[in-house]
C-alpha cells in the first residue's frame, strides 16, 4: 500500500487507486464547501468502481455539548484524556473542541479547534449534490459489515460509511 500525506481539500497524485480511506473523523476539520472539494479530489483519484471508506465522519448522536474523561495506566504513569465539545453555531453545525492529555494528573499537551459535524441527513444531501459521481454502499457500526446502521441501532461506535465511485 501507499500512504500519502497531503491537503485533504486540494491534492493531485500521479496514481489512481481502488480504495481510499479516511480515519477517525478527520473530515470534521472541513466545512461543507471544503468537504465537497475533498470529495471531488478523492473522486478524481479513484478508479471506476473504487471504494471510499470514511470512518466516523457522520455524527449519529447530535448534542450541543459533550464531555468525557478517561485514564489508562502505562509504563510512564497514569495517562489521562479529557475531551470537550460545545456547539458554536447550529446553522453551520460548528463546534469548539478541546482535547487535553495529562500524565500523572499534570497537563502535558492540549489542542483547541473548531470542528464541523455532519449529521446523516446533511451528509446525504451533500452526497446528492455530487450525484451521479457517488453511490452509497452502506453505513455500518463498529467496523462490522454485518451490522448496518438503522433506526434500531442502539450504541454507535466507530461507524463506517462506504461510498463507491459511480462514474
Amino acid at each position: 500500500g501507499i500512504l500519502h500525506l497531503a491537503d485533504m481539500r486540494d491534492f493531485a497524485l500521479p496514481q489512481r487507486f481502488d480504495l481510499a480511506f479516511v480515519l477517525m473523523g478527520s473530515l470534521h476539520f472541513l466545512d461543507n464547501a471544503e468537504f465537497l472539494r475533498h470529495l471531488d479530489r478523492v473522486h478524481a483519484h479513484l478508479n471506476p468502481g473504487g471504494l471510499y471508506i470514511l470512518e466516523w465522519c457522520i455524527e449519529y448522536a447530535p448534542s450541543v455539548e459533550q464531555q468525557s474523561d478517561w485514564t489508562e495506566e502505562s509504563p510512564l504513569g497514569e495517562v489521562g484524556v479529557r475531551y470537550w465539545r460545545r456547539q458554536r453555531s447550529a446553522l453551520h453545525q460548528s463546534f469548539d473542541e478541546r482535547i487535553e492529555f495529562t500524565l500523572d494528573g499534570e497537563l502535558v499537551a492540549s489542542s483547541t479547534d473548531i470542528v464541523h459535524l455532519r449529521y446523516p441527513n446533511e451528509f446525504a444531501l451533500l452526497l446528492q449534490s455530487r450525484r451521479p459521481q457517488w453511490e452509497m454502499v452502506g453505513q455500518f457500526n463498529a467496523w462490522d459489515l454485518e451490522a448496518p446502521i438503522g433506526d434500531d441501532t442502539q450504541a454507535i461506535n466507530r461507524p463506517l460509511c462506504i461510498l463507491k465511485k459511480s462514474i
